[in-house]
């Protein structure tokens, strides 16, 4: 589910073996599962909702993480809602953006814009590449 920065639905991603959609009349926002409660320090950003559940359950789902996805698409609604979370993690003196997107060339561009939106923002991003498996996919993290 997709939801905008006061927790309201905005929207549900679908997805299953040979097929994907979004809710009709839904926004694309950003899915949102937070770690723990409070203000995040980290923010990991996927593609697609399963991934960000997939990465919270390989890491115990941190407390100071809030693992978000963008169902594979960067409209008005989720650059908005980004910038908002990099604007958040900018105040914050660990705040860190962990770009989590699949291993291929769609994946690494949409890493590159999300470099260049922490950039701007001046948020972190740790340095190193390391490949994990979530389900069949292979994703990004720096």
């Amino acid at each position: 589910m997709h939801r905008d920065r006061a927790g309201f639905l905005t929207g549900i991603e679908m997805r299953g073996p040979a097929w994907r959609s979004f809710s009709a009349g839904g926004d694309k926002a950003l899915f949102r599962l937070p770690g723990g409660p409070g203000r995040p320090s980290r923010v990991v950003v996927c593609e697609a909702a399963i991934d960000a559940l997939g990465i919270a359950a390989i890491e115990s789902c941190r407390l100071d993480t809030l693992y978000t996805a963008t169902a594979g698409g960067m409209g008005p609604a989720t650059i908005a809602a980004l910038q908002q979370l990099l604007q958040d993690l900018a105040s914050e003196p660990a705040g860190a953006l962990i770009a989590a997107t699949d291993a291929d060339i769609a994946g690494r561009r949409y890493a590159a814009k999300l470099q260049r939106m922490a950039t701007e923002a001046s948020v972190m991003l740790p340095l190193g590449l390391r490949i994990a498996v979530v389900g069949e996919r292979c994703c990004c993290l720096n």
